[in-house]
């Protein structure tokens, strides 16, 4: 999938110095859907060469730096649902759905 268009649409949303999990965050936001390293650094290169969004770093990703980004989104879904009284086992049944879209990118 070719995912500049959806990194696009998310910058829109995000402060300019939005960090690698909320980009990846707003992307699985609107398309319920998470670039892997790949898919990502193709649509950073596609960006970068037609000069749109020149003012942002699109360097490619490390898959350090990926990893990271994925981890703080698992963190940050798991503190969502706590602070909103989820049950433990609603949360479990929730993780295992959001597991589907990120898991796949885990290390």
């Amino acid at each position: 999938m070719n995912y500049a268009p959806l990194i696009e649409q998310a910058i829109s949303a995000l402060s300019p110095s939005f960090t690698l999990a909320e980009l990846l965050r707003r992307v699985d936001a609107l398309k319920k859907s998470v670039p892997t390293l790949e898919e990502l650094n193709a649509a950073f290169a596609e960006i970068q060469k037609s000069g749109r969004f020149a003012s942002y770093n699109w360097e490619p990703a490390t898959e350090e730096t990926y990893s990271r980004a994925v981890s703080q989104n698992w963190e940050w879904m798991t503190q969502m649902l706590e602070s909103q009284g989820i049950s433990r086992k609603r949360q479990q049944e929730i993780l295992r759905e959001h597991a589907r879209t990120w898991g796949k990118h885990e290390t």
